[in-house]
């Protein structure tokens, strides 16, 4: 765990928004504290200046209030005279791969926790109707069971994030956000892969929405 937690504070400093959200959807505590100097991951971001890492961290939970070991809040780091005292092998040197990807492992464990319900449902509907089952018939699965969060940003903006099924089109997920989060009326859907943001066409509607979205965030655009 304290790797998970170190792994989040290196990938705020670095910018890296997609590990950040991977790290916190796997147990990371958004307000965990190193031990040396004091500093959460809402810290190095404002050191770094990462305006836009600032906002997701703070509406995901971190505690702006919390002080460092020299008595300093994440707000008073955005200061040009205040100088970091301490700095770690992974900021000094960074991993470049690091600072665009997200992390493999944890995206693993994600999947793994999201598909980890559906197999208790189905192991208690089979204990419950073992005795009406034929042996070696196959248990039922749906993929409309297993759902996905993809976060939806507006101007730089987090709304929320919105749960997609496997099964889901990209013109239903448009209307899962119409009804679940404060969006404008009228808008346009793109993606950030983390390097670029990428046009989704109307002509793309009908077409499975994770095919766009599973591995980047959403952006709406006022049309």
């Amino acid at each position: 765990m304290n790797d998970l937690h170190e792994n989040l504070r290196e990938a705020s400093a670095n910018g890296n928004t997609k590990a950040v959200l991977f790290y916190l959807e796997n147990g990371a505590d958004i307000n965990n504290q190193n031990k040396m100097n004091g500093w959460t991951a809402l810290h190095w971001a404002c050191s770094r200046g990462q305006e836009e890492l600032i906002k997701i961290l703070l509406n995901r939970g971190a505690d702006a209030n919390l002080l460092d070991n020299k008595q300093r809040k994440p707000i008073d780091l955005m200061k040009k005279e205040n100088k970091i005292d301490f700095v770690p092998n992974y900021i000094r040197a960074p991993d470049v791969s690091k600072l665009w990807e997200e992390p493999k492992i944890e995206m693993k464990r994600t999947e793994e926790r999201q598909v980890e319900p559906v197999r208790k449902e189905l192991a208690i509907q089979k204990s419950k109707s073992i005795s009406t089952i034929a042996p070696n018939s196959p248990v039922p699965f749906r993929l409309d069971t297993i759902k996905h969060e993809i976060v939806v940003l507006h101007n730089q903006d987090v709304l929320g994030a919105v749960f997609i099924t496997d099964t889901c089109s990209i013109s239903e997920f448009v209307e899962l956000i119409k009804s679940e989060l404060p969006c404008p009326c009228d808008f346009a859907l793109a993606r950030n892969n983390g390097k670029f943001v990428i046009p989704i066409s109307p002509k793309q509607y009908g077409q499975n929405c994770k095919m766009h979205f599973v591995d980047s965030f959403c952006i709406i655009k006022d049309v």
